[in-house]
């Protein structure tokens, strides 16, 4: 396999090259360590402009702006050699977790106002709720959001074996081409073994793109102090929770859970503190994007159905630092082993879907007959249900879960992902289930 290339080239990069070139504001959101600030400096070394580059983690800088509100301005100019009126050539202003300094939203808004056609900028931060919260405020009409996450599947296929899909099944989900599917399937069938080390490598170590530029004994330690980082600079420092210890033993906790229900009254007993205060803490993990939840699907007036969320990490390697699940073998030993899975293709879903105009809505179904679909995909009134296994072989109950809920919400597709082949199975009334390989998704 060919080394991996020091930038990955991200499928966000075209929407942040569309805002900026508009003239809006670009507000670049996502957890720690997924590559925003790699991203934004590209652009901005493509552009070949200027660059002033703000880091807000700088308590000294934060010191600076609090003090003075026109202090980025002042730098600006001083490094410039003349004052933003009298500025001929565009240049670009980058500031990095933004959400720490409230004060530089509203001096960002009367930059983008002044001297909108000569400078194009862009915050980007790893708290989703301070930021847009704070942006929204200060700059409505003049900013646009983009996420940024840990790599998609193709992401790292493109870069680590050079494969690239010609087109994106996400696209075309509701009604995909199986011919389309089989010419993807017979250009990746000769790197089949390749792809799947790759995966053995993504299931163990996750998809940060930090992890795959260091040696296999030294991810772990990388994936150390990604925790680290976070737990000191996003939640000591930041004052957000009183008790540190909790909140890390919670983390612990869910890193066995993986793909699991979120119950409260279990955790709550797990880890000696109250619901209210679970409550708080899920707030902040999915705020900060370490945890998301995929909710039940519960449009049916059925009752018999589960009502807690799913709760999967924003990468599976760190999850893994956090159990200890530092091989291959101890992935398909443990009984999280397929939510493992499931957390890679859904936090791939999710990187595309999120910079969607209109999003797809995304849950999972479960009822009290034992009958369960890993995620649904739904738009404009059409759902397709997926089931994921790490099982080379296709398993009767995923099909069997997936005949019984297309025929009950009568939808006329499924897919079960999986490492094996890409074939189709026809059911009853015209009903396909796409057997797709994990690295066509």
């Amino acid at each position: 396999m060919n080394d991996i290339k020091q930038y990955f080239e991200r499928e966000a990069e075209i929407k942040v090259k569309k805002w900026l070139a508009n003239g809006y504001i670009v507000a670049l959101i996502g957890p720690r360590q997924v590559g925003k600030t790699t991203l934004i400096q590209k652009i901005a070394k493509e552009l070949k402009i200027q660059t002033f580059y703000y880091n807000f983690d700088d308590a000294l800088l934060r010191g600076k702006v609090k003090r003075d509100f026109y202090f980025l301005q002042k730098d600006i100019e001083a490094r410039l050699g003349i004052s933003l009126d009298n500025l001929r050539k565009k240049i670009f202003v980058i500031i990095d977790e933004a959400q720490k300094e409230p004060s530089v939203f509203d001096y960002i808004k009367i930059l983008h106002e002044k001297y909108g056609a000569k400078i194009k900028i862009a915050v980007s931060g790893s708290s989703s709720l301070e930021l847009q919260k704070k942006s929204s405020e200060s700059l409505a009409g003049r900013c646009e959001y983009v996420y940024l996450y840990a790599l998609s599947i193709s992401e790292i296929i493109k870069a680590k074996l050079g494969i690239k899909s010609k087109t994106s099944l996400f696209d075309n989900i509701f009604d995909p081409d199986f011919n389309l599917l089989k010419k993807e399937y017979a250009k990746f069938y000769p790197k089949n073994m390749d792809l799947y080390e790759l995966l053995k490598e993504m299931l163990v170590f996750g998809l940060l793109p930090g992890i795959w530029s260091k040696a296999k004994d030294e991810r772990f330690d990388y994936l150390r102090s990604i925790v680290s980082l976070y737990l000191d600079k996003d939640i000591r420092a930041a004052g957000l929770v009183k008790e540190l210890e909790n909140f890390q033993h919670l983390l612990e906790i869910l890193s066995f859970q993986v793909g699991s229900a979120w119950n409260l009254s279990n955790l709550s007993t797990q880890i000696q503190t109250s619901v209210n205060t679970l409550r708080a803490h899920r707030s902040i993990l999915k705020n900060t994007f370490v945890l998301n939840f995929v909710y039940p699907y519960i449009k049916s007036p059925q009752k018999s159905v589960v009502k807690s969320p799913k709760c999967y990490f924003y990468d599976i390697g760190v999850a893994n630092y956090l159990a200890g699940r530092e091989r291959i073998e101890n992935i398909f030993d443990s009984k999280s082993s397929g939510g493992i899975l499931e957390n890679i293709i859904i936090k791939s879903f999710e990187a595309w879907n999120s910079n969607q105009t209109i999003a797809c809505k995304t849950y999972f179904w479960r009822n009290y007959e034992d009958r369960e679909i890993d995620f649904l995909v739904e738009k404009a009134g059409k759902t397709v249900p997926i089931e994921i296994t790490l099982s080379k072989e296709i398993v009767r109950k995923k099909v069997s879960n997936l005949e019984y809920f297309m025929k009950e919400k009568k939808c006329h597709l499924g897919f079960i992902v999986y490492p094996g082949e890409l074939k189709k199975i026809k059911l009853q009334n015209s009903k396909i289930i796409f057997c797709l390989p994990w690295y066509l998704w």
